[in-house]
């Protein structure tokens, strides 16, 4: 919880990053469907756990997809790291783009999943989030 001091009397919210960054993604995001978008959350700050986390993600989404028989849908996975590079949107970057390049050489992923970004610093306003956010766009 955060806690705040107004005119004497301490104020106590519980809103989490997680939440602020649903708000914003809801309000925000084109890709979002209620229906279909889904939200995971990693406070990991090493590279190597991110790694974790994203394929982890990845594959427990293709999985869901394929025991579904419902890989052409469309559906928006919105990964939530709110420590992770929280400070270089350029460096957030580089990360979903070696995401993205690691995907290139999947058989049957390749053609089947985008990634992209959402950062408080990022260069076009529109994709400035409160927290660091991985897209996993799948078509």
């Amino acid at each position: 919880p955060f806690s705040t001091q107004t005119k004497g009397i301490q104020m106590l919210s519980f809103i989490t990053p997680l939440d602020k960054v649903k708000s914003w993604v809801i309000g925000n995001a084109d890709n979002y469907e209620p229906e279909t978008s889904t939200f995971g959350h990693s406070d990991t700050m090493h590279v190597d756990s991110a790694y974790e986390f994203v394929f982890g993600h990845i594959a427990m989404d293709f999985h869901t997809f394929a025991m579904n028989d419902d890989l052409d849908s469309h559906k928006c996975s919105f990964l939530v790291m709110p420590n992770f590079l929280s400070r270089s949107a350029t460096s957030f970057e580089k990360f979903s783009e070696e995401v993205t390049n690691i995907i290139s050489v999947v058989p049957g992923l390749s053609d089947k999943l985008k990634v992209s970004t959402f950062h408080k610093e990022h260069i076009e306003e529109d994709k400035r989030s409160p927290k660091p956010v991985i897209v996993l766009e799948w078509n």
